[in-house]
């Protein structure tokens, strides 16, 4: 976050997040990396310094096989992308997502997703399949919400395109105001869930765990 505070419209180093679970499919992967192998390749037509990387922790042996020959077959070859292990505790979460500029929830059928209301509390804009549980609770938010919602659908093609506009309006976007804006709906949010102010306090309670 420091990096982007500081050199608001010079953004080097691009890292999405997302976390492996059981809700999120193969397919809901395939669409948001294939949109983000897209926009990886603009940024680097634009500035051959710019290193976009996606970090996925925690994919299960069979997802990461069919993911692996998916980026073979589609030719991904523009975007860093990393499986790393599951964080052990939720310090080391915390750590992890303040290394991030984009946090991405792509399951469609998520019914609670905690890291999205956490990433956003934390200030990191973040995108969201409309249709998860999370996606129907950033709705009721109002306006504020507008741009971290994709309307994801059944339809392939189309969801790589509204993943690439979403992605495309928060990295080109990559700025201080961008965390703003994060920080704003994570807050609404917050209020809706009727929750404490403290950071400790939010995450005790959204996640059921205390934090060491």
């Amino acid at each position: 976050l420091s990096e982007i505070e500081q050199n608001p419209q010079t953004i080097r180093h691009l890292r999405a997040f997302c976390f492996d679970n059981e809700f999120t499919k193969i397919d809901d992967y395939k669409s948001m990396i294939k949109a983000l192998n897209k926009v990886a390749e603009t940024m680097k037509q634009e500035s051959e310094t710019v290193q976009p990387e996606l970090h996925i922790f925690g994919m299960a042996d069979t997802k990461n096989i069919q993911l692996k020959e998916y980026i073979e077959e589609e030719k991904i070859h523009k975007l860093s992308l990393r499986y790393r292990r599951h964080p052990n505790s939720f310090t080391e979460v915390l750590k992890e997502l303040r290394c991030c500029t984009l946090f991405l929830a792509p399951s469609q059928e998520e019914p609670y997703n905690f890291l999205v209301f956490l990433s956003l509390k934390l200030g990191i804009p973040s995108l969201v399949a409309s249709s998860s549980g999370a996606g129907c609770l950033l709705r009721d938010c109002g306006p504020v919400n507008v741009r971290a919602l994709v309307n994801v659908n059944g339809n392939m093609k189309e969801n790589v395109r509204v993943w690439g506009d979403a992605m495309k309006q928060q990295f080109m976007n990559a700025d201080k105001q961008g965390h703003v804006w994060a920080k704003s709906l994570g807050d609404e949010m917050q209020k809706l869930l009727g929750v404490g102010e403290s950071e400790e306090n939010f995450i005790t309670i959204v996640t059921g765990k205390k934090i060491y």
